[in-house]
């Protein structure tokens, strides 16, 4: 069963489930086995640096250790910012209502690197969501799945009666336009037909 979400966009409220579109039910997928002389399925294992250690699938983790190879415990971790505080913890979509902005543009969501695709199924107020979706063709918001510090950027655009949220990040691409300075042009050169035996 789809998740919901409660939507704001002003005074009006949407409740939808949400469904991430899964793109190898849209466009297929390769898988690669590795079989042995015999055909048989080879298992992947680990070889570890002594050169004669195998540790098989599933056999190793990752582990955050101290200056003194001491492990840590996650739950004394602090997140922090760029600017030194400790960074704020957004929660996620599904802990409480979501609110659209209309501070985002189509471009903006033409410059996004995209991760992946939800369909919606509303529940309740699909005619005034695709109403806003009509006059402002995208609507915007930060995306958790789950409470975390750096939300990604989401839009919120409709085809027909459909609608998804478009998952990712906005890039700031650099473009070069029609307005680059041109070389300056360079006077020509008289060409003579005399042959100068001194420049040989």
């Amino acid at each position: 069963m789809a998740k919901e979400v409660l939507f704001k966009l002003g005074e009006q409220e949407c409740k939808a489930g949400i469904t991430k579109v899964d793109r190898d039910k849209v466009y297929g997928w390769t898988e690669e086995k590795y079989t042995d002389a015999n055909g048989a399925l080879c298992r992947w294992a680990t070889l570890l640096e002594d050169g004669k250690t195998i540790i098989a699938n599933g056999g190793t983790s990752l582990k955050k250790i101290d200056s003194f190879g001491k492990e840590i415990d996650k739950a004394t971790l602090v997140a922090i910012g760029l600017n030194g505080a400790p960074a704020q913890l957004l929660p996620s979509v599904f802990d409480g209502p979501v609110t659209l902005e209309t501070t985002k543009t189509l471009d903006d969501y033409l410059t996004m690197d995209i991760k992946s695709v939800y369909q919606l199924s509303i529940i309740e107020g699909v005619n005034e969501l695709l109403a806003e979706l009509k006059k402002h063709q995208v609507l915007y918001f930060p995306f958790n799945y789950r409470a975390d510090y750096e939300p990604d950027d989401a839009f919120m655009l409709a085809q027909d009666s459909n609608i998804f949220v478009i998952i990712g990040k906005i890039k700031n691409f650099e473009y070069v336009g029609l307005n680059v300075p041109v070389a300056p042009e360079m006077d020509a050169v008289e060409e003579s037909e005399e042959i100068d035996f001194n420049m040989l």
